[in-house]
């Protein structure tokens, strides 16, 4: 990853045309954005360079993920023990840090990363109910906001202070790229690898996709 020692800024990345094209951007401050139609209304590049000049709090740039970017799906792993169940459920399909095929950031804390796949094109306009499906803690996936669920849950994911989440992020959610300082460390978030295409998911994500999926009557060409 010789080349990614330069870390520049997230701004200047997208200038020099490093982030896909078919991706819609909003500019973030830490990992907040301040456009309160973000979730609405995709913006073009030149809309997104003026937002961002226009609010001196902005200093990097996220995805939105969903339908906005031709079906972008982001793996949040939080953490080495979210990293283990990751593992457990992709199988073979599993990648290492640093040794994945698509495109991948983290923000360099141990075991945190994003991994970025696109839903199959037939497949998008069956998740427009989709913002975040979330790996409870008691095992399964679930439509949601956040995790743990109910009391019990949380009880028990206090007293675990190694839980991490496992979450796939859909529409409605936008993840910070490289070049973005993290709100906490200060540092830039990165690449985890030397890749720079997104594939299409593989079939462990499909599977997870599939019961939250909402069939339509029809496709049309765009969607196959």
């Amino acid at each position: 990853m010789g080349s990614d020692k330069q870390h520049k800024r997230a701004i200047q990345l997208l200038r020099e045309g490093v982030f896909p094209t078919d991706w819609a951007l909003v500019p973030v401050a830490g990992k907040k954005t301040y456009l309160k139609s973000w979730t609405k209304i995709a913006l073009d590049r030149q809309k997104l360079e003026l937002e961002y000049k226009l609010n001196t709090s902005y200093k990097g740039l996220g995805v939105v993920t969903g339908g906005f970017s031709n079906g972008l799906i982001a793996l949040d792993i939080d953490g080495p023990t979210a990293d283990e169940r990751y593992r457990e459920l992709a199988g073979d399909e599993y990648m290492p840090f640093g040794l994945e095929d698509t495109w991948t950031s983290t923000s360099g804390r141990e075991g945190r990363r994003q991994i970025f796949w696109y839903v199959p094109g037939s497949m998008k306009s069956e998740l427009v109910n989709v913002k975040k499906v979330i790996r409870r803690v008691e095992g399964c996936w679930h439509l949601g906001a956040g995790d743990p669920v109910n009391k019990e849950q949380e009880e028990k994911a206090a007293e675990d202070a190694k839980y991490e989440e496992l979450v796939l992020r859909y529409n409605c959610c936008q993840s910070v790229l490289p070049g973005s300082p993290h709100p906490v460390t200060k540092k830039p978030y990165w690449f985890a690898n030397d890749v720079r295409q997104v594939k299409v998911a593989p079939d462990w994500v499909i599977d997870v996709l599939m019961p939250f999926r909402k069939p339509v009557g029809f496709l049309d060409n765009a969607a196959l």
